[in-house]
């Protein structure tokens, strides 16, 4: 994990991709309050170097990291939801 704005309610991170190359993209996963619950966004941006720029264009980035967000979502919905046992 990059950063944690707590005022801007953003987690940055860094996503190390080792397939079809080895590099590396900022992530991030934004939360605000919507409705009862809460709204999750998440995005990334990188630099893709030639030729696999053009691959992209055939890539389906649902499939290739759709599953890993789906489970770090889901991970951060359950941890949201836990009642904290800290005190501040």
């Amino acid at each position: 994990m990059k950063k944690v704005d707590a005022a801007a309610k953003r987690i940055d991170t860094e996503i190390k991709f080792l397939t079809p190359y080895e590099s590396e993209a900022n992530a991030y996963v934004k939360i605000v309050p919507e409705g009862k619950g809460t709204k999750a966004t998440w995005g990334f941006t990188s630099k893709i170097p030639y030729p696999f720029t053009v691959m992209k264009m055939f890539m389906n980035m649902e499939n290739a990291i759709g599953k890993d967000y789906q489970k770090g979502l889901s991970r951060l919905k359950e941890l949201s939801e836990k009642p904290s046992t800290e005190t501040y």
